[in-house]
């Protein structure tokens, strides 16, 4: 792998120990009985969830996105083309020293894009302070991060033809 692109953020605040008996509790009740995603009624009811998570999608862009993001579910519904697996949460903890560790031995150019007026950062890195939370991505040989303006949590929603043209330009 040469290239990495990251969109909004990955890693999370470090665990501890005290965690592990409910993590693997969640965990196994998460195996008995799986998440699942919603149905909706309609395409409109899709581009409506699309818009509450993100209020800046325009109403046209949401009914587009929703064409691709969802199936009909044959009974009459839309289902959402996912994996309701990405809900699940494993059953260990989340070892900060073991993610860097791996980390300083990727070799790949590491892009992350990260949109102006995201949360999802801030809410990855929990109690720590943004900055301190970023400094572990240092642990990258070849790390580069290019801050979106005009851009909320779905900042490929947002700015689709900047998006592309970082990640191209990066890729290239």
């Amino acid at each position: 792998m040469r290239r990495v692109v990251d969109l909004e953020g990955f890693g999370l605040a470090p665990a501890h120990a005290g965690q592990a008996p409910k993590r693997l509790q969640n965990w196994l009740d998460e195996l008995r009985d799986p998440p699942q995603l919603k149905r909706y009624a309609s395409l409109d009811d899709v581009a409506a969830r699309l818009i509450k998570t993100n209020p800046r999608l325009a109403p046209a862009r949401a009914q587009f996105l929703a064409k691709h993001w969802s199936k009909p579910d044959g009974a009459g519904g839309f289902m959402l083309l996912a994996d309701p697996a990405h809900k699940l949460r494993g059953p260990t903890l989340y070892r900060l020293d073991e993610v860097m560790a791996v980390w300083r031995k990727v070799s790949a150019k590491v892009l992350h894009l990260e949109a102006a007026n995201s949360p999802t950062l801030a809410a990855l890195a929990g109690d720590i302070p943004l900055d301190e939370f970023k400094a572990r991505f240092e642990a990258f040989a070849d790390w580069r991060e290019k801050i979106i303006d005009e851009a909320g949590h779905m900042v490929h929603h947002d700015q689709p033809e900047q998006v592309a043209a970082l990640i191209e330009g990066f890729c290239a």
